[in-house]
This record gives C-alpha cells, sequence and structure tokens, in this order.
C-alpha cells in the first residue's frame, strides 16, 4: 500500500475518534413525583401505579440508552487500535524504506571507494613503473610532465570517490526524509 493510502487510513481512523469524541450524551433529568396534594397542597401525595410506570419506564429507557453508549465505547477501543495500527506502520515502513536506501547508498559508496583505490594503486604502480624505465632509458624531462598529469589525476579520482560518498549519503538522507 502506498503511503498515501496509509497516511489517509490513519486521518480516517483520527477523524472517526475525533467525531465520537463530540458525541457526548446529555445529561437524564427524571421526572419528580408530586409531593404534595389536596386543597392548598396539605395532603401527601401517595404514588399511583400509573406514576411508578412511567417513572419505571424512563428509567428502562435511559438503560438502554446507556448500554448503546457503552456499546459505542467498546466499539471505539477498536478505532483507536486501527489509528495506532495504521499510524504504526506507516512509520515502521518509513523507517525500513530509510534503511534500505542508506544501505544500498553506502554500498554504492563504498564500491566507489574501493573502485577509486583500485586506480589510485594502478596509477601509483604506473607511476613507478614509469620511474624506473625512465631511470633505465635516461628520459627525464617529458616523464615530469607525465608524473604531473598522472597526479592530478590520481586527485580527481580521489575527490571524485569522496563526492560519491557525499552524494550516497545525502540520497540516504533525501529518501529517509521524504
Amino acid at each position: 500500500m502506498s503511503n498515501i493510502g496509509k497516511s489517509h487510513d490513519f486521518e480516517k481512523s483520527q477523524n472517526k475518534l475525533r467525531e465520537f469524541s463530540k458525541n457526548i450524551p446529555e445529561k437524564t433529568n427524571f421526572k419528580s413525583f408530586e409531593e404534595d396534594s389536596g386543597i392548598f397542597g396539605m395532603f401527601n401525595h401517595k404514588v399511583t401505579g400509573s406514576e411508578l410506570n412511567i417513572f419505571v419506564n424512563d428509567v428502562q429507557d435511559e438503560l438502554i440508552n446507556q448500554k448503546q453508549v457503552s456499546i459505542k465505547i467498546i466499539r471505539e477501543f477498536e478505532t483507536i487500535y486501527n489509528t495506532f495500527d495504521s499510524l504504526d506502520k506507516e512509520y515502521i515502513q518509513s523507517i525500513l524504506i530509510a534503511q534500505n536506501s542508506a544501505e544500498v547508498a553506502s554500498k554504492h559508496a563504498l564500491d566507489s571507494a574501493k573502485r577509486a583505490e583500485q586506480n589510485t594503486k594502478a596509477l601509483q604502480l604506473l607511476v613507478k613503473k614509469l620511474q624506473e624505465k625512465r631511470k633505465i632509458l635516461g628520459i627525464d624531462g617529458n616523464l615530469d610532465v607525465i608524473n604531473k598529469k598522472l597526479a592530478s589525476r590520481i586527485n580527481l579520482l580521489t575527490i571524485l570517490s569522496i563526492v560519491s560518498i557525499t552524494f550516497s549519503i545525502g540520497l540516504s538522507i533525501f529518501i529517509f526524509l521524504k
């Protein structure tokens, strides 16, 4: 799955949690029984069966409502789990991609460094052989120019090796931050 899809999963779960948190149940208000009755409220009121039935129905409705809220809360734990799971997967996936990119870049840098070292050794050996031949043949003037060019090429290969390593490291960092 692409990073966009994973990011979408995380945002979707996060939005579901945000919506759920806004749905707070209202406070329950049960109707009170009348306490006074008769002329001028001078007598105590006896609760009738129908008044008690109405109250019991209200309590039952509230218990049903509370149970539904409890069920919603329990179901939201799945959303919470999915939110953390998608975030965790995205984070781990990005670390693995960055690690893989760093390993590839490091391998390329090491290969480049080895090639540069081999080229440097080969050029140094060539210079040494040419200096030996120069002494044997008695040639001095032209080999100095060759020595200077070979030395500059050795320096150039060293610089290219450093640039290659730096580029590989920079590429790894770029891929990690992407």
